[in-house]
């Protein structure tokens, strides 16, 4: 989170215009981005959040970071708009399979697991790999029979190109990028 600062969030989302991507941004940030297309960004929200900014009420697909009450601020952006798509930012701890099977149950469409930068799982003295926790979490949804039923993201951990396919062929359907994309951009990296 230290290269997305000042400017960075305004480059990654032109950046990501231009390439036709999305950009996921923090909420604090996106009034200052209320000249791009919003269709090009993915508002990330704390669940005490109040939701009500202009580029929250047009976007199509939001994520919210996971928290107590993450099912009802889930409930409340689905009432808003049925046909927006809603994320579940989960940071990647030892009850990450627990958590997902939760969330699919509780009707969740898309659940981003969320590793450190180097791709190992949080709070931890020995942080297992992305490669070793995505192949466990898919595995549980698809014995749950609802891994079909929803969209599996991975963010954090992917350095080179060659890893967005193997966290796939590991069981994700999506793989967001964010350091790459900051050291493209000359950012400096702190801590």
């Amino acid at each position: 989170e230290h290269h997305n600062r000042g400017m960075v969030p305004r480059w990654i989302v032109g950046a990501a215009f231009e390439i036709g991507a999305l950009a996921v941004v923090r909420e604090s940030d996106c009034d200052r981005l209320s000249d791009f297309d919003p269709g090009n960004v993915i508002p990330l929200l704390d669940t005490t959040t109040s939701f009500d900014s202009p580029m929250v009420q047009s976007a199509s697909i939001v994520s919210v970071l996971d928290g107590p009450d993450v099912l009802g601020a889930v409930s409340s952006l689905k009432q808003e708009r049925p046909d927006r798509i809603v994320c579940v930012r989960v940071p990647v701890t030892r009850q990450i399979v627990e958590r997902t099977r939760r969330l699919s149950g509780e009707g969740v469409e898309v659940i981003n697991i969320a590793f450190d930068w180097g791709g190992r799982e949080l709070e931890s003295s020995k942080p297992r790999h992305m490669r070793d926790i995505i192949p466990e979490v898919h595995l549980a949804l698809t014995k749950d029979g609802v891994r079909d039923e929803l969209t599996l993201l991975s963010s954090g951990g992917v350095v080179m190109a060659e890893h967005v396919a193997k966290a796939i062929i590991c069981g994700v359907d999506l793989v967001a990028i964010d350091l790459p994309l900051a050291v493209a951009l000359e950012c400096r990296l702190c801590g």
